[in-house]
C-alpha cells in the first residue's frame, strides 16, 4: 500500500504549548515559583527541560540537573498545587487551533488529545478551552492511561476508546521531545510543532 492510500482515522493533539498556552507558560511560571521556595532558581529554558512529560517526571527531569532528584516527592504535591493556581485564569487557545479543528473535522477525523497535565489540572483546562471553541473528541491523561510520555499509553488508550485496531495510522501532534517519543511508541504518524514559532 502506497502512503497516498493511508487512511488516519484519529488526529492525537497535545495540549500545553500546541494548542493552548503558547510557550507552556503556566507550568514554567509554577514550576519557577515552587523551585525558589527551595533555594533553586532556574531559568525559563531551564524550567522547560523535561517539558510535555507529566509534571512529576518533568519536574524530576529539572530536579536531577541540580542534583537534587531524591526531593522530587518531597516538592511534587506543591508544584501540584502551584500549578493549579497558574491554569487561573485560564491560558488562551492558540491562534490557528479552531480553524485547524475544522479542518478535520470536515474531514471526518475524531480528534483525540494527550497531555503531561493530570485528570484534576483538565478539570480547569478543558473546560476553559471549550468556552473558547476547542472541544478535542477525547482527552486521555497520564493517570487515566497508567503511563505518560515517553509511553504510548495515552495513544492506546485513544485506539481503545475509538474502536481503532492497535495498529491504526493515526496521527500524534506536538511542540516537545516527549511528544515526539510518545508518538513515535505507538507507531504513529508523528508531527513536531515549533515550541516558539
Amino acid at each position: 500500500m502506497s502512503s497516498g492510500d493511508v487512511h488516519y482515522p484519529a488526529v492525537i493533539l497535545d495540549w500545553a504549548g500546541t494548542t493552548i498556552d503558547h510557550g507552556c507558560l503556566a507550568p514554567v511560571a509554577a514550576l519557577r515559583r515552587v523551585l525558589r521556595d527551595y533555594g533553586i532558581e532556574i531559568s525559563s529554558d531551564e524550567a522547560r527541560l523535561g517539558m510535555g512529560l507529566p509534571k512529576k517526571k518533568h519536574l524530576r527531569v529539572i530536579l536531577t540537573t541540580f542534583g537534587a532528584g531524591s526531593a522530587t516527592d518531597e516538592i511534587y504535591p506543591k508544584l501540584e498545587s502551584a500549578l493549579l493556581d497558574e491554569l487561573e485564569p485560564p491560558a488562551a487557545v492558540i491562534e490557528g487551533t479552531i480553524d485547524f479543528v475544522a479542518g478535520l473535522r470536515c474531514r471526518h477525523l475524531p480528534i483525540g488529545s494527550t497531555i503531561g497535565y493530570t485528570s484534576k489540572m483538565m478539570q480547569i483546562v478543558a473546560p476553559a478551552a471549550a468556552r473558547q471553541g476547542y472541544v478535542p473528541y477525547a482527552i486521555v491523561t497520564p493517570d487515566e492511561a497508567g503511563a505518560g510520555r515517553p509511553s504510548a499509553a495515552m495513544i492506546h488508550t485513544h485506539r481503545q476508546r475509538l474502536g481503532l485496531s492497535a495498529h491504526a495510522a493515526v496521527i500524534k501532534i506536538g511542540d516537545t521531545p516527549a511528544d515526539i517519543a510518545e508518538g513515535r511508541a505507538a507507531g504513529a504518524w508523528t508531527i513536531g510543532v515549533h515550541p516558539h514559532g
